[in-house]
């Protein structure tokens, strides 16, 4: 690989200690067994990781009671991570499951992390700091935790990047390919990267690296979408498309979005802090370069599509720029024979970020998990067999009972999605409940479960009421859910 590579880098012989792998190994062994024993039954902050559960016992049942007809892979954002999950559910329950298949995104991350630091020779504080920033820097503790394939993402991004600074840039391209199959909107992170690794390449040697590596790049991206294709006739998830249409707020005018664009901005410097300064300090390696390109991308397309999705469920879409941040700062550590930044940015991290994040984390998996589980033993104990059930957080109460859901985000329940591109998107979501009431009439739904504590649906119950809905309030579950029975407006006489 060409020397613009990395900066110079200055290294200090160490003697030999134990495998640094196999000491990643026991640590995060020794982790999982921590978090269980204050958690033996797994738990979630957020509702989507059961949407994922759900789907891949769809795949090993062969049909969905929840979703009749509609294919497993809709409101699935990750082919890969809903692939291991379904694969792990030969061995195990489906709660363990899906927390082995988290829990193994950690152990390669962390082996993604440690790996960097073998590539750049760091010394031994050097190696503590960066694995230290890897987990726990801005929400990410969080979102190591949070049932998604954010775990899975954020390793195939250190991968990426720690393949790249060791000289091996085909796996390197691989690895990047793999990112995006991970997560599609990563291909923001996938093309600079790649575009970075093509210019790395001695002269003459561009296209003969581009011959062999971008096919392995694709690969990844090519099979998920055949499958996709395959059970949607996409070639791509939808969760994104039905989230732009459901929230609306894209198309709010540019003054209107300014606060929530300030704030979410805001959250994420201040949660990444001096972190940020490692971009800045290598700006003139190429990887770096790419590093830049990457965050602009990936921020402007959130902006685009989704602009509170800057800030919302504690910043789970730019998570993922946190490996990026770290493999800057641990460039510089490499490069240079001061610990300043390094020392400031952990220091910051485990003073700032992290007491914050590991509170919410407890916090939201506690609040969330008892609204959930008393939602669905209830509904399980009280609702006739037969009932459809219109709802937004779909995820638990598909995984947990048996009923005919209504998704009117439109994840789960395509149909959605046309309902809000014609009321709720033009209307930037003051007619959503137009939306859902068209839905409704369409799927004959005679429940509802509502979310007053989202601002934009709070007064959904009060709009469907004046839309000639009968409400009925069954029962709260608090700090989240309220059940009504529903009866569609009469038709005049």
């Amino acid at each position: 690989m060409s020397t613009q590579a990395l900066p110079e880098v200055h290294t200090a012989s160490r003697p030999r200690v134990l495998d640094p792998y196999l000491l990643s190994v026991g640590c995060v062994a020794a982790s999982w067994l921590l978090y269980h024993l204050f958690l033996p039954v797994p738990k979630y902050p957020l509702d989507d990781p059961y949407i994922t559960l759900h789907s891949a016992q769809v795949l090993h049942w062969g049909f969905d009671p929840n979703y009749p007809g509609v294919s497993p892979l809709y409101g699935a954002t990750s082919a890969p991570f809903l692939g291991l999950v379904y694969l792990l559910l030969f061995f195990l329950q489906p709660l363990r499951a899906l927390d082995a298949a988290c829990w193994l995104g950690i152990l390669a991350y962390v082996l993604g992390l440690v790996h960097l630091t073998r590539v750049l020779k760091l010394s031994r504080f050097a190696t503590f700091a960066i694995i230290a920033l890897g987990l726990t820097s801005s929400f990410a503790p969080f979102h190591l935790l949070n049932g998604l394939e954010t775990t899975w993402a954020m390793a195939g991004i250190i991968w990426t990047l720690s393949l790249a600074a060791e000289g091996n840039p085909v796996f390197a391209a691989f690895a990047a390919g793999l990112t995006a199959a991970i997560r599609p909107d990563l291909i923001t992170f996938t093309v600079p990267i790649f575009a970075a690794l093509v210019y790395l390449q001695p002269a003459g040697h561009g296209w003969h690296f581009v011959r062999r590596a971008a096919p392995l790049a694709a690969l990844p991206i090519i099979l998920c979408a055949i499958w996709y294709l395959a059970q949607t006739g996409h070639l791509f998830p939808l969760t994104g498309m039905a989230k732009h249409f459901y929230f609306a707020d894209a198309h709010l005018s540019f003054a209107q979005k300014i606060p929530t664009l300030t704030t979410g901005l805001l959250i994420c410097v201040l949660s990444c802090g001096p972190l940020l300064l490692g971009i800045k300090r290598t700006c003139r390696a190429p990887l770096a370069l790419a590093i830049a390109v990457c965050i602009g991308l990936l921020l402007l397309s959130i902006i685009i599509q989704f602009p509170r999705g800057l800030s919302v469920n504690r910043l789970r879409y730019p998570a993922v720029i946190v490996p990026m941040l770290v493999w800057a700062v641990a460039v510089d550590a490499a490069r240079s024979s001061s610990r300043r930044l390094l020392t400031v940015c952990l220091a910051y991290t485990l003073l700032v970020p992290l007491p914050f994040t590991l509170w919410a984390y407890l916090h939201d998996c506690r609040r969330l998990d008892s609204s959930l589980r008393a939602t669905a033993a209830w509904c399980n104990q009280n609702l006739p067999a037969d009932a459809k059930i219109l709802a937004q957080d779909t995820g638990y109460i598909g995984y947990a009972t048996r009923f005919r859901i209504i998704d009117f985000v439109g994840l789960k329940t395509p149909e959605a999605i046309g309902f809000n591109r014609e009321y709720t998107w033009p209307t930037a979501g003051r007619d959503r409940a137009k939306a859902v009431s068209a839905l409704a009439l369409k799927e004959h739904a005679d429940y509802l479960i509502a979310v007053p504590t989202q601002p934009e649906i709070s007064t959904l119950p009060q709009q469907l009421t004046t839309l000639g809905w009968q409400l009925q309030p069954l029962k709260a579950f608090p700090p989240y859910y309220v059940l009504y029975r529903i009866q569609p407006p009469q038709p005049p006489p």
